[in-house]
């Protein structure tokens, strides 16, 4: 059984007597981050990946600097809706 703090380094979620919640403020985080249409689209595409989605592609595939798809994914992360892996360089 995997508990799900174990996948939340953002700290998203609060477990209190057996009950996971949302932490405070994270409710708006995720709001914010899906109210960006770019930031939706990169989730979407994101989520069509079969099992991950390499950064350099999404770059590719929207036309903005990697320093704004860099931004978007840090706000996705922070709402918690991704999780990212750095290999190497990338």
């Amino acid at each position: 059984m995997t508990h799900p703090e174990q996948f939340d380094s953002y700290k998203t979620m609060i477990t209190e007597h057996g009950k996971t919640t949302l932490a405070p403020g994270q409710f708006e985080r995720i709001a914010k981050a899906l109210a960006d249409p770019r930031r939706f689209s990169l989730l979407q595409r994101i989520s069509q990946a079969e099992s991950q989605c390499p950064y350099q592609k999404l770059c590719q595939a929207f036309p903005v600097t990697k320093a704004t798809i860099s931004h978007h994914i840090k706000e996705l992360v922070s709402a918690g809706l991704v999780q990212t892996e750095k290999e190497g360089q990338f």
